[in-house]
This record gives C-alpha cells, sequence and structure tokens, in this order.
C-alpha cells in the first residue's frame, strides 16, 4: 500500500466502503421484506385453522366423523399450499390424516392448535396443519429480488461514475506528483498555475511558488559557490605556497636540531672516549715507568721482559686505535642502505657506552639472528641516546641492583626492539611529551632536550617505524617497532 498513488488510494476506499454499505442495505432490505411476507403467510393459515375450528369442534361433540372429514378435505381442495392435515384426540388417537404422515418437503411449515369443545369448553382434540407457502409469495420474493439485484447494479453504476469523476477531478494532483517526483534543480519544470479555488488548486500553486523559490535560492547558490570556489582556488594557491615555505623551514629546522644533536652527542662520546682512554694511558706510563727502572737497575733489557712489555703497549695501543675506529664509524655521514645485524649494532652500542656502565648491568636478549636494510649510524644513534639517558638516571640513584635489558623479537610484520630499565620510570603527567624538542628529564647542564626528538624524526621520517614509551613496574621501556617490509632476515 505505500507505493500506490493517492488517486488509487482514494478509488479503492471508495469502493469497499460504498460496496459495504450498499451490501448491508440490500441484504437487511431483503431480510426485512422476506420476514414480513412470511409473518403475512403464516397468520393466513392461523386464520384458516381458526376458521374450521367452530366446525370441527361442533362435529367432534356430535362424533359426526363425515362431518368434520368432509370439511377438512374441503379445506385441503381450497387451499392446495396445505400439504397434510391430521386431527388427534385427547387420548391420541388419529381421529383424521389427510395422508401419511410423512413431509418431504422441508420448506413445509407447522401448525398446532387445540379444539374446545363447545359445550363443556375443554379441549377436545387438536389439529396440526403441514403447509407451504403460496405461489405469490415465492414470486413475490422473486420479484423483489430482482428489483434489489437491479438496485445492485444501479450503485455499482453509481460507483463507477463517481469513481471516474474522482480520477478525473484528482487528475491535476496526478500530474503534479509526476513532476514533483522527476524534479531536478539542473532542468527546469513547467506547472502552470490553476485559477480555481479548491484544495488541489491549493497545493498546485504552493508547488508553484515553492519552485520559484527553489529556482531562485539555486541560482544564487551557484553564484555563491563560484565565488567561493574562486575564492577557495586563490586561498588554496597562497596555501600551497606557506606550506611549501613551512616544509622547507621545517626541514632546515630538524637538520640543524639532527647536527646540534650530533654535536652534543659528539661531545658526549668524546668524553667518554677520554674515559676510555685514561686506563690504557696510566697502564701505557706504567710500563714506561717499568722500562726505565729496568734500564737504570740493569743497563740492558732482557729479551723476554721486553718482548712481554711491548706485547702489552700493543693491546694497549690496538685497543685505543679500536675505541676511535668504532667512533669515527658512529659519526660517519654515509646514506647508503646496507644490512644491518642488530646483534652486531647492539653489541657497538653497549661498547660505546661501556665505560659509562658503571655497576650498571646490561643485558640483551635476542633468541634469533634478526637482520635489516637501513642505516646503521642512525639506528646505533637511537639506541645509544636510549642507553645513555638510562644511564644517567641509573647513576642519579642510590639502588643496589641497577639494570638495563634490551630485547629482540619479530613478528609477521614488524621487528621489535624493546629497551626497558629500572629508574623508577618517568614523571611526566603525558608521557609521550617527551619526544617534543626541549624536554628533558636530565638537569640542564647534562642535556638540551633534543636527544629523544632526534631519535622520533630518525626512527618514524627516515626508517619509516614507529618508537613509544610507557612506564612499567619499576621503570621505563622505550618500544622502537621497525617496519617488515624493509628487513630481510
Amino acid at each position: 500500500m505505500k507505493n500506490i498513488s493517492l488517486t488509487v488510494k482514494i478509488i479503492l476506499t471508495n469502493l469497499i466502503i460504498m460496496s459495504i454499505l450498499g451490501a448491508i442495505v440490500i441484504q437487511q432490505s431483503y431480510k426485512v421484506v422476506s420476514d414480513y411476507m412470511q409473518k403475512l403467510e403464516n397468520e393466513k393459515f392461523y386464520s384458516i385453522v381458526k376458521t374450521i375450528e367452530p366446525i370441527l369442534s361442533i362435529n367432534l361433540s356430535l362424533n359426526n366423523p363425515t362431518g368434520y372429514i368432509s370439511a377438512i378435505e374441503q379445506l385441503m381442495q381450497t387451499h392446495t399450499e396445505i400439504k397434510n392435515i391430521t386431527l388427534i384426540d385427547n387420548r391420541d388417537k388419529v381421529l383424521y390424516t389427510s395422508k401419511i404422515n410423512t413431509i418431504t418437503d422441508k420448506s413445509a411449515q407447522i401448525i398446532t392448535l387445540p379444539i374446545i369443545d363447545k359445550f363443556s369448553h375443554e379441549k377436545s382434540a387438536s389439529i396440526t396443519l403441514h403447509y407451504t407457502y403460496s405461489l405469490q409469495f415465492f414470486t413475490m420474493i422473486s420479484q423483489y429480488s430482482s428489483f434489489l439485484f437491479f438496485i445492485f447494479l444501479l450503485f455499482i453504476f453509481f460507483m463507477l461514475t463517481l469513481t471516474y469523476f474522482i480520477y478525473i477531478y484528482l487528475k491535476p494532483l496526478r500530474l503534479l506528483s509526476k513532476k514533483l517526483l522527476h524534479y531536478d534543480p539542473r532542468k527546469s519544470i513547467q506547472i502552470k498555475k490553476m485559477q480555481e479555488n479548491n484544495e488541489i488548486a491549493t497545493i498546485n500553486n504552493s508547488a508553484v511558488k515553492m519552485l520559484q523559490k527553489i529556482n531562485s535560492h539555486t541560482d544564487s547558490l551557484e553564484k555563491t559557490v563560484a565565488q567561493r570556489t574562486k575564492e577557495l582556488h586563490e586561498a588554496n594557491s597562497n596555501l600551497e605556497n606557506r606550506v611549501q615555505m613551512e616544509v622547507k623551514k621545517r626541514l632546515f629546522y630538524e637538520k640543524e636540531l639532527i647536527q646540534k644533536s650530533r654535536f652534543e652527542l659528539m661531545g658526549e662520546m668524546i668524553d667518554s672516549i677520554a674515559h676510555q682512554w685514561r686506563q690504557p694511558l696510566m697502564s701505557i706510563n706504567s710500563i714506561l715507568l717499568n722500562i726505565d727502572q729496568e734500564l737504570e737497575n740493569s743497563h740492558y733489557l732482557q729479551k723476554d721482559f721486553a718482548e712481554q712489555k711491548v706485547l702489552e703497549l700493543e693491546n694497549m695501543t690496538h685497543y685505543m686505535s679500536h675505541t676511535i675506529e668504532d667512533f669515527r664509524n658512529f659519526f660517519r655521514k654515509d646514506k647508503q642502505k646496507e644490512d644491518i645485524s642488530l646483534t652486531v649494532l647492539l653489541k657497538n652500542a653497549k661498547q660505546l657506552l661501556q665505560s659509562n656502565l658503571g655497576n650498571i648491568t646490561l643485558t640483551i636478549t635476542m633468541h634469533q639472528s634478526i637482520h635489516l636494510q637501513g642505516y646503521f649510524n642512525e639506528l646505533l644513534q637511537v639506541v645509544v641516546s636510549i642507553l645513555d639517558n638510562a644511564i644517567h638516571l641509573l647513576h642519579s640513584q642510590q639502588k643496589d641492583r641497577k639494570t638495563i635489558n634490551i630485547s629482540v623479537h619479530e613478528n609477521e610484520s614488524s621487528i621489535i626492539i624493546k629497551i626497558s630499565d629500572n629508574a623508577g620510570g618517568i614523571q611526566m603527567t603525558n608521557i609521550q611529551d617527551i619526544f617534543k624538542p626541549y624536554v628533558s628529564t636530565k638537569h640542564s647542564y647534562q642535556g638540551s632536550g633534543l636527544g629523544l626528538y632526534i631519535c622520533k624524526i630518525i626512527i618514524e621520517e627516515s626508517i619509516g617505524g614507529a618508537i613509544s614509551v610507557q612506564n612499567i613496574d619499576d621503570g621505563a621501556c622505550f618500544t622502537i617497532k621497525l617496519p617488515k617490509e624493509e628487513t630481510e632476515t
């Protein structure tokens, strides 16, 4: 019913309601007339019985069977609608029956009346009539049914005529609905204004005014959109230029920050080199003193003694040379991707910071050898920077057990490096702010707050990975996630 048009709904509703009302009126009219005519027929035969009752009473009182039989037979001859008459006395003895007391006609009616003795005024017998309605009754019923059928046909004709006029009357509304159903603001439609003063004309004329307003607003909107589009295009051009300038400034700024970080890290590394060389230099000085003392005492050097001291000097100088080579490789500016063994990278990071560890236990957990394609020095810088922060925090605390743990594992899409410590965690409301520039947990004389910011730039922009941090039970845990699609195992 939802998709049926209003015209069809009105017509169907009208037909259904009027048909139901017509059927009810015709049925009730037929029932009233039929009941009334049946009542007339029943009263007629009742009157007939009442008419013959005195004759039967006198003959029964006189015990004259011929008299009451003759009266009954004459009655049946006069009224052919009577099918059977039965006369029964008070002792239920059948005094007369016109035929066998069996009526096959289902439409037969029955009347039973007592016969009152005229002398004693008591019931002397009873008479029962079986009869059918008269031919005139059925003729009138048939004629009346024909009349009602004619009225029904006339009613149907009237309904069809009314439906046609409704259909014609609603034609403007149907046309309006059809045009509005396919309305497109980009295409103009013509709807004529109606001069009549009725509901359909009101709806039609309201639709005309509405379309005029819509067209007017559409034209105005198109002009506004065109103007705004032009302004937006100009603004976009200016915005693109500004964005390009800002990107250039940002890249220049980040390069400066990276360079500054490298210089700061270089200073820290030089301190580490000095610390690592201090012990070898003291050992070399001790060896030279031993040699000088041996010369003063014996004026010559024994071969075994000289070879031992030379070997010790060679080991010291080799260690010092190896240390310089490690730091020189760290600061190389090559950008060629290479196959990186995380085992070698973490071992180098540990060796670079070995002199600063002191009583800190640094453990590396890796269940298998993992390789990736990337920039060795940049990834090494990230790991060294995170480890250096953890070492500074642990040295500032009084703890019996100080640990740093590095674990490496991989899944289907990523290689994950986790660096955790037991330095008590990062005391910040938003812990991720630690990756912002100039945010530092060290004292001002220990760092500039650029280290972790540079780490974030290297991991996310240079390597295409992600870096995050969270506090754990007794410290902080940095998570470095490197994309698997750029790795080789």
